[in-house]
C-alpha cells in the first residue's frame, strides 16, 4: 500500500506540447516532460525565489507554478534538492 502513497510539491509548468504532453522545469533551468527530474518545492514561496533567481517569468500560462502529486518511485529516481523546507 506504501508504494501508491503519493507526495505533492510546487513545481512550475513550463507549457504542454500537443503531442507530448506537460513540461515542467529541472532544477538546472531546463525543460523536461520526465516527471521525475523536475525540480520540487515544499513551499509557493520557494518556488517563486527559483524563477526569480533564474530570471524565469511567470506568466501564468505557459509558466506558472502549480502542484503535482509524486509517487514514491518518481522520488526515489531523480531526489531533488526542493523535497525539504531547507532547500
Amino acid at each position: 500500500m506504501h508504494s501508491h502513497k503519493r507526495q505533492v510539491f510546487y513545481v512550475i509548468f513550463a507549457g504542454r506540447h500537443p503531442a507530448a504532453g506537460p513540461r515542467w522545469l529541472t532544477r538546472e533551468g531546463t525543460v523536461t516532460r520526465i516527471r521525475s527530474k523536475v525540480a520540487r518545492f515544499v513551499t509557493r514561496e520557494a518556488a517563486q525565489a527559483f524563477a526569480e533567481a533564474h530570471a524565469i517569468t511567470l506568466n501564468g500560462v505557459t509558466r506558472s507554478i502549480d502542484r503535482e502529486a509524486f509517487t514514491a518511485f518518481e522520488l526515489s529516481v531523480f531526489p531533488g534538492k526542493g523535497d525539504h523546507p531547507l532547500s
